[in-house]
Order: C-alpha cells, then sequence, then structure tokens
C-alpha cells in the first residue's frame, strides 16, 4: 500500500496573522471614535488615539503607515479643531483609508 501525499506550500497558506487582525481591530476603533459626534475628544482623548495611531505603524505597510502617522500628528496638534466636523470627518476618511487598506491586504493573503 502507498500513500501519495500533498504537501501545502506556504504561499498556498493563510497569512492573516493576529497582529493584522489588532491593526484592523483598532483602526476600526479609532475610525468609530473619530465619526461618533458624542465622543468628545479632548486633548487627553486625543492623546490617546494619537499614541494607538503610533503603536500601529509598527503593524502597517509603510504607505499606510504614513497615513496613520499623520492623522497622529493632526491629534496631537493642539491648533488643529477637533470639535469642527469637518476636520474629525478628514481625519476618519483616512483611518478608513487604513481600514481598507488592511482588508485588502487580508482578501490578498487568504
Amino acid at each position: 500500500m502507498s500513500t501519495n501525499l500533498t504537501l501545502v506550500t506556504p504561499q498556498n497558506q493563510s497569512q492573516f496573522t493576529p497582529e493584522i487582525a489588532e491593526a484592523l481591530k483598532t483602526s476600526r476603533h479609532i475610525e468609530f471614535r473619530l465619526e461618533a459626534e458624542y465622543f468628545s475628544l479632548d486633548l487627553e482623548s486625543r492623546e490617546e488615539l494619537a499614541a494607538e495611531l503610533y503603536a500601529l505603524t509598527n503593524e502597517l505597510p509603510d504607505h499606510l503607515a504614513d497615513v496613520a502617522a499623520r492623522v497622529a500628528q493632526d491629534l496631537q496638534d493642539e491648533t488643529e479643531d477637533f470639535s469642527a466636523w469637518d476636520t474629525r470627518s478628514d481625519a476618519s476618511r483616512r483611518v478608513r483609508q487604513i481600514v481598507r487598506g488592511l482588508e485588502s491586504e487580508v482578501r490578498a493573503h487568504a
């Protein structure tokens, strides 16, 4: 009796890592906080979100890490008025770009 073995090569296996899953979860959380009007964005909240974005940059591809870093800088900039809806929606749009980029990476590796 002979057995034929089929090897599964790494390129056929999913590359969806826990780090990407966590990055996706974090970026969705930040997007939600920016879009939800009832969440106040005082300086302390903005610093927390900026810290989360900076931590996220380690898990992102370079082009998305740049977007995250720019949003984090805006959040830390005291001259930016995050009580204005235009400012919040622009930051949210850029974070949504990160979410979509991560989602497309997950689909590409699936």
